[in-house]
């Protein structure tokens, strides 16, 4: 039996300063876990995008949001645009 579970981390509202604490708490979810990540219009803190480029060797992320922020978390994911994260 294949049995997983869901956890979810709000950043929407959280800023930049903070961000990298907020998903720290991530390293307390389940190994194999799907990760649904809120996310707002405020800038990607480099050192929580790179914590959370960590976290997905073992969780399964999955970003959400409007689709300028999505796209602006998943270029910091991807390395894609490190400066792009802060405009």
């Amino acid at each position: 039996m294949t049995v997983t579970g869901t956890v979810y981390l709000d950043l929407r509202e959280v800023a930049p300063d903070r961000q990298r604490r907020r998903v720290a708490v991530l390293a307390a979810a389940p190994d194999g876990a799907r990760a649904v990540i809120l996310v707002g219009s405020l800038a990607v803190q480099p050192d929580a995008a790179r914590l959370l480029k960590e976290q997905s060797a073992r969780l399964r992320l999955d970003i959400h949001g409007e689709e300028y922020a999505v796209r602006r978390w998943l270029d910091a994911l991807r390395g894609d645009d490190m400066l792009g994260m802060l405009l």
